[in-house]
């Protein structure tokens, strides 16, 4: 499920294009794991981020990881990817029923939205306004690049791996020193809108 792409010409950084789909045994197992790495010696430094965006945005399923990790992490990460369209306000829909959802099982822990790389600022904009009214604490930029937004890399070739079938589609994500100048602007965007939020920079 990686790809690893050719160096790039002038930094010789590579990137890869990747699809994690990963099986896990459930959220009993995940928790008595994770507490006994924790108390474990090489746990003691342990941060992690859990991507709890529900697969449908409904239920209590956000409610429910938030209450079952919250002694056991030291922030919370949804994944929200960039619309990239003019109906900001109902593709934002999801991401902020999540971060409500979250909200009062966190505890007051971070709670950050890793937000796909656009070049679109404005709709960048949008987004970080209602995720802080909802309640993110913090961002993360620029997490991966999904294939059906690759013509924000004109002109670079990437060689998306395609399910097979009548109807081929594109899949995977892609990290690498292609989305730099991206990342970058999207990092300094979100420090102007959001002057004392916690960012991570990535991608």
């Amino acid at each position: 499920r990686l790809l690893e792409l050719p160096p790039d010409a002038e930094s010789g950084d590579r990137g890869l294009i990747h699809s994690g789909e990963f099986a896990n045994a459930g959220l009993a197992v995940f928790s008595k794991n994770l507490k006994a790495f924790r108390e474990s010696e090489s746990g003691r430094d342990f941060c992690l981020g859990a991507n709890v965006l529900s697969p449908d945005g409904r239920g209590n399923e956000i409610r429910m990881l938030g209450e079952a990790l919250v002694d056991l992490v030291d922030y919370f990460t949804l994944n929200a990817s960039c619309p990239n369209t003019s109906m900001v306000q109902t593709a934002l829909a999801g991401p902020i029923r999540e971060i409500k959802a979250l909200v009062g099982p966190a505890g007051g822990k971070p709670i950050l939205v890793k937000i796909e790389p656009t070049g679109r600022l404005e709709v960048l904009e949008a987004m970080v306004e209602c995720f802080l009214h909802a309640g993110a604490t913090g961002f993360v930029a620029g997490n991966s690049l999904s294939a059906h937004s690759r013509d924000l890399l004109p002109g670079v070739t990437l060689p998306w791996p395609e399910r097979r079938g009548p109807y081929p589609v594109k899949f995977g994500a892609f990290s690498g020193p292609e989305l730099r100048g991206a990342n970058l602007a999207m990092v300094s965007t979100l420090r102007r809108l959001a002057p004392s939020a916690l960012i991570i920079a990535s991608g």
